[in-house]
């Protein structure tokens, strides 16, 4: 029983933390992260057959406190395979940019749609990139020849 009250002690201080970052932020990492669910996530919900163009994602966002006291924002859904290089060469152009870079590369993507495949204008991740407060990851594990499952990790003070 203590363990359990422990436990709730815990996630209720994270709960308070987590009201203290900056709610534009908070939220707005949220929409950027919602938004990959609905314009990418491979299936609708079981038992739902929908045409693409009606299709809305599914998955999960999850918000988490690590252990050192670090706020994670993460999301996950299926994507189709094909989609992973494609997907994993915009993560690649954005991983080790400096916030300056970030910063650039975002004005340039408003300016040109740089991604004529993406369903907005390819500023999600460079936004999220430039939002977190240390580098995002994202990892694509293959779920079989036609799914991958994509998780994508935003850091927050």
């Amino acid at each position: 029983m203590l363990e359990l009250k422990n436990q709730f002690e815990k996630i209720k201080k994270a709960s308070y933390q987590l009201a203290n970052i900056s709610d534009s932020v908070r939220n707005d990492m949220l929409n950027k992260l919602s938004q990959n669910l609905i314009r990418y996530g491979l299936e609708a919900p079981k038992g739902k057959t929908l045409q693409d163009e009606d299709r809305y994602g599914f998955g999960s966002i999850l918000v988490y406190e690590e252990d050192d006291g670090q706020f994670i924002i993460q999301s996950e859904n299926f994507i189709r395979s094909e989609a992973v290089p494609e997907m994993q060469d915009r993560l690649d152009k954005i991983y080790d940019l400096s916030y300056d870079k970030l910063r650039a590369l975002y004005k340039e993507q408003i300016r040109t749609n740089v991604n004529g495949s993406s369903k907005g204008a390819g500023l999600g991740l460079t936004e999220l990139a430039r939002q977190s407060v240390k580098p995002i990851e994202a990892t694509f594990k293959k779920s079989n020849d036609e799914v991958h499952f994509f998780s994508i990790k935003a850091f927050v003070k």
